[in-house]
């Protein structure tokens, strides 16, 4: 390439021209416009590189803004959906743990029931006793107190068969609960 520079002193201001660069191959008439001129120095490519660049900049930062927004609504969904699994959960275990209570304290309070009962019974057996042994009754009383003793003696095992029989509909009535390992365990050992 060869420049020329000439400068014309005109009214005090200097004029620098350029000489016209030969093209290398056959070129139109708008290929040797300014545009022709700095495609041939690689000037648009560069800038049309930049530009390219830019927009790929651009649009790459709109895909990150959708994906943080995509992932923003993602973290309040699946935030919501841990808050209502744990929520059933909860809801889940304070509803088994209400129905274990109920079951407890029928099964404690028939339990203690039963007990009293046969307490009572053999209350009555040892009063009879008692009265059959005391002095001064006549001996058809006597017989009397000794066959109520009797009577309320045998009764017993009854009772504790009855009462073994409503502990195990008690027992089979409970839901399965999972007694955890060493409960009952002695802890002596």
């Amino acid at each position: 390439m060869q420049k020329n520079r000439t400068s014309d002193n005109v009214e005090g201001k200097s004029a620098i021209t350029i000489d016209h660069v030969p093209a290398t191959n056959h070129e139109s008439n708008a290929d040797k416009s300014w545009v022709g001129n700095l495609k041939e120095v690689e000037a648009l490519g560069v800038v049309a590189v930049a530009y390219a660049n830019t927009l790929a900049y651009k649009l790459e930062c709109k895909r990150l803004d959708g994906e943080l927004k995509r992932i923003s609504e993602q973290k309040i969904i699946i935030t919501d959906i841990i808050k209502k699994s744990f929520e059933l959960k909860w809801e889940h275990l304070r509803q088994r743990k209400m129905e274990l209570d109920r079951f407890y304290k029928t099964l404690n309070k028939q339990l203690g029931d039963l007990h009293i009962e046969r307490m009572q019974v053999l209350k009555l057996a040892e009063i009879m006793t008692k009265a059959t042994l005391r002095d001064g009754i006549d001996s058809e009383r006597r017989g009397l107190y000794k066959e109520m003793a009797i009577e309320f003696t045998k009764q017993i095992p009854i009772f504790a068969d009855k009462a073994n029989e409503s502990l195990k509909k008690l027992v089979d009535a409970l839901p399965e609960v999972k007694i955890p390992q060493g409960l009952l365990t002695d802890a002596s050992k």
